[in-house]
């Protein structure tokens, strides 16, 4: 595809996430919005705020790693009036929160954003989907298996939109344009990096719930750690939900294993010319890069 029409796929693509979508101006009633990038620890930091507002407020623990009761959605908030009223979304936001001041004239809830290398997103993806799941998506004959969509067809995505499923191309959205609003409201975003919360996950806690001013101990928060581990998430799925949003304990290579040197060089050259914010990952697969 040419240069001409990437760039009015992904122009028309983010106009329409963007300027049809006021979820966060819509949804003031909540106290904060915490937006993710899909594949990026969702379902884990959920989880453990979970575990930490029912260990701290005296309230019954999540059922599952859905479980909206504690930690809600725009649409299901928590259930209980005690508590610091979250919402978590994948959406983007509206064009006008990138207007200086609008936050604040607005009184829009408090910010939170959560990101992950996008190459190690789109594996996470492929390897939750692939087989019949993603066949489907990209309209091939679920039951011709010698028609698997290879990594390197999911790699390059479809910046169309018109399959459904989030790609490299989605992400870039995801990623400029809360960048946008991070660099238009200085202060006012909290942002997170789901290697940061794996590496040190006790004192990116911390910092969240102080951002959020909510004040728990260290003690409940290492519960909520311990009750949130990857072996125990899996024994809780959200049955009520796609197989493809449980737990998957497994990691059998390094992420940036799975993209051959022509998948690297795709990768690094469209990031070069769409990925206006990196939010702090820098370029993927850029010659002088380290991966996480």
């Amino acid at each position: 595809m040419s240069f001409l029409k990437e760039t009015f796929y992904m122009n028309w693509r983010s106009f329409n996430r963007q300027a049809f979508n006021p979820t966060v101006i819509k949804h003031r009633q909540f106290d904060a919005h915490v937006a993710t990038a899909k594949h990026c620890g969702t379902h884990w930091l959920k989880y453990m705020l979970s575990h930490e507002f029912s260990l701290h407020y005296d309230l019954p623990p999540p059922q599952n790693i859905g479980d909206d009761s504690l930690v809600g959605h725009t649409k299901t908030p928590p259930l209980y009036d005690v508590l610091p009223q979250l919402a978590v979304t994948h959406s983007q936001p509206h064009y006008l929160m990138r207007i200086p001041g609008v936050l604040d004239a607005m009184r829009t809830p408090r910010l939170v954003v959560m990101v992950r290398d996008i190459p190690a997103i789109m594996v996470s993806i492929f390897e939750k989907t692939k087989g019949e799941y993603i066949q489907q998506k990209y309209n091939m004959d679920k039951n011709v298996t010698d028609k698997a969509v290879p990594f390197s067809r999911y790699v390059r995505g479809d910046v169309s939109g018109k399959v459904r499923l989030e790609d490299i191309w989605g992400l870039m959205q995801f990623f400029n344009s809360w960048g946008a609003i991070i660099k238009a409201n200085p202060g006012k975003v909290h942002l997170m990096h789901y290697e940061a919360l794996e590496r040190d996950t006790l004192d990116e806690l911390r910092h969240l719930l102080q951002y959020l001013n909510v004040d728990i101990e260290d003690s409940i928060l290492r519960k909520a750690i311990d009750e949130s581990s990857k072996d125990k998430m899996k024994d809780k799925p959200d049955e009520s939900k796609s197989q493809f949003d449980r737990i998957v304990n497994e990691r059998k290579k390094h992420y940036a294993d799975y993209f051959s040197d022509e998948d690297k060089a795709f990768v690094h050259d469209v990031c070069k010319r769409f990925l206006k914010y990196d939010l702090g990952y820098g370029l993927p697969f850029a010659p002088d890069a380290k991966t996480q």
